[in-house]
């Protein structure tokens, strides 16, 4: 029988840091902020995309800006997440997109900051480290840290309640099981799925009786009546969007189970080539695991399908659909180094299972069981499955991997030697996908927006212009139909959820060629000229 274990507070894999030391993970923690926050701020701020609506979000930023100004929550039935916690936090400052922005970049600080303090117990300063870093370099992690997207908040919320839960079981804290549970309470409220994470902390703290069951039991009952009082009252709101459901399907389940595992396997590459040694694996795990690279690779060299989740990950720009003629930001063969180190990861990620080597820790396999769990039933009933859903997978695996190998003095030995090595490389070719990423969709989105602008100022009519989803939304009268009207639009796909919305003049990022002859327009393809030009095509007189 699996024996679950509830590490001391030092953590058993942990090595001893000195002041020194800890002065210096604070500086590189820092560094990582700086780099996977603070660089995609920047990287708006030059694109001018930072106060501008973004993807779906162009109808959170909406639901936010109307908040900041008459204090009432309305819903445009595009909100699938809660949302009413990561508005009502920012009062008459929700009335600035940029703010929004702002604030959620500094949930992305501490989604980093909590994803090493959650690990820091268990591996030491150097795999926490690692931990942040790997959650910083996946490849969408900037550009959500600079948009409205719940994710990121809801994340921040998770991980601070995973975090504060884990240090009340260790210490005996009743203050931070409080604090823990409130936060997971929030992180509700902005998105129902983190759910999971009080719920973990509940089990955890309930099986080591730490605080003590009296105060678990307490805090459960908390817990369960404020969700359920907020679900009751957010689903009196107008404008609600339906909860959506097209049945089981068994397809749909395999495929979403098959690309969570070799998404996951990307996310998770820098964790994986610091612990896993192959070397030292049985003989039936290098069978199954390679069976399964052999599978991956056959699947990235002749299927046209994409083995990784969507929306943001592939060789064009960023949420692709939320346009038209998004344009392609890689080469083909270039993308196509990242599908096969996402099978290089599912196998080791694999073969880490096969072998059971992970840290029996109830705290983050219940948050980890949670999250799969839960996904997978989103998309056994239909409902689409984002490659943001899984961010959570980094610290939580990270947490149960790197201490499950120990080297001398109990410092992991995967934090030195070649598997850190490249462990480092992995983490910088995410990272540095992740930049190009942010920069095209950064200076993409905004050259979008403002040749919309200039069509209006020319004298079209904002509802007549298709520059996107977002421009779509924004200027329409704001009530997305969940049923198209069945009406030719002649735009993208969205238009025809807008009543009033038309596509009489249609901005695409590459040529659409039965559209006949259209106007193009240079803009930096990566913020600066310098880094290249790009064009957009402007289709008239559609109407």
């Amino acid at each position: 029988m699996t024996r679950f274990r509830q590490a001391d507070s030092a953590g058993p894999a942990a090595e001893v840091v000195t002041p020194m030391g800890r002065k210096a993970h604070i500086w590189a923690l820092a560094f990582l902020v700086g780099g996977f926050v603070g660089m995609p701020v920047v990287i708006g701020l030059a694109a001018g995309s930072l106060g501008l609506p973004r993807n779906d979000a162009w109808s959170y930023s909406w639901i936010a800006q109307h908040f900041g100004r008459t204090a009432q929550i309305t819903m445009l039935g595009w909100n699938r997440s809660a949302l009413v916690g990561q508005v009502v936090v920012l009062g008459p400052l929700a009335t600035s997109i940029t703010a929004q922005h702002v604030f959620v970049a500094l949930c992305g600080a501490v989604c980093l900051v909590a994803a090493y303090h959650l690990v820091l117990p268990r591996a030491g300063g150097r795999a926490a480290l690692l931990a942040a870093a790997a959650l910083g370099a996946v490849p969408e992690f900037g550009l959500l840290t600079t948009s409205y997207m719940a994710d990121i908040p809801a994340l921040a919320g998770v991980l601070t309640c995973l975090w504060a839960g884990d240090r009340a079981v260790r210490r005996t804290s009743s203050l931070s099981l409080w604090l823990g549970l409130i936060a997971g309470i929030w992180a509700v409220t902005v998105r129902e799925q983190a759910i999971l994470a009080p719920v973990a902390v509940l089990i955890a703290g309930w099986w080591a009786r730490r605080p003590s069951r009296r105060q678990v039991v307490a805090g459960g009952m908390i817990v369960l009546a404020g969700v359920v009082a907020f679900e009751v009252w957010r689903r009196t709101l107008s404008g609600d969007d339906p909860l959506g459901s097209t049945g089981i399907s068994v397809e749909e389940t395999a495929s979403v189970v098959v690309k969570m595992f070799f998404t996951s396997g990307l996310y998770l590459l820098p964790v994986l080539c610091a612990v896993v040694r192959p070397l030292r694996w049985r003989k039936r795990t290098w069978w199954l695991t390679s069976g399964l690279v052999l599978l991956g690779l056959v699947w990235v060299f002749q299927s046209r399908r994409s083995m990784l989740l969507g929306n943001y990950l592939g060789d064009t720009v960023a949420y692709p659909v939320a346009s038209v003629g998004a344009p392609a930001i890689l080469p083909t063969a270039l993308w196509g180094l990242f599908p096969v180190l996402a099978v290089v990861g599912a196998g080791l990620l694999a073969g880490q299972l096969i072998e059971g080597a992970f840290v029996r820790d109830p705290l983050l396999i219940v948050a980890g069981a949670l999250l799969v769990l839960g996904t997978l039933a989103q998309g056994a009933v239909g409902q689409v499955i984002f490659s943001r859903y899984l961010l959570l997978l980094v610290p939580v695996v990270a947490g149960v991997v790197l201490p499950a190998r120990k080297g001398t003095a109990g410092a992991p030995s995967g934090m030195t030697g070649p598997g850190f090595r490249f462990a480092i490389v992995g983490a910088c070719l995410l990272g540095l996908l992740g930049l190009v990423l942010t920069a095209a969709t950064d200076s993409y989105d905004a050259a979008r927006w403002r040749a919309a602008e200039g069509l209006v100022a020319a004298g079209e009519a904002p509802r007549d212009v298709d520059a996107g989803l977002e421009w779509v939304g924004t200027h329409s009268d704001r009530k997305f139909l969940p049923r198209a009207t069945g009406r030719p639009s002649g735009g993208g796909w969205y238009v025809d959820h807008f009543r009033t919305s038309r596509a009489c003049v249609v901005v695409s990022g590459s040529p659409q060629h039965r559209r006949g002859a259209g106007e193009t327009h240079p803009y930096p393809r990566f913020v600066a000229r310098a880094l290249g030009t790009a064009q957009l095509h402007i289709y008239r007189d559609r109407c």
